[in-house]
């Protein structure tokens, strides 16, 4: 199998199961859309954020979430 063969599996078996699926490390818009194909709605990483001091943790936590998938109607 490939790796990319693999992660699609995965994501599908944990939709099939009703799993929410979290992919980490993700560090690359195109990283980004091919989870996202998969239908990964979950995601951490460097193109998100960069690793932040707890102090600054509360404020990220407090601002508007990020939404990187826009759907136009």
């Amino acid at each position: 199998l490939t790796l990319n063969l693999l992660r699609d599996q995965l994501v599908q078996m944990a939709r099939a199961l009703n799993l929410t699926t979290i992919a980490e490390g993700v560090e690359t818009t195109e990283q980004m859309q091919l989870l996202a194909s998969y239908g990964c709605s979950r995601m951490q990483g460097y193109l998100f954020s960069e690793a932040v001091e707890p102090e600054r943790l509360g404020e990220l936590l407090g601002a508007q979430p990020f939404f990187w998938m826009r759907r136009d109607s």
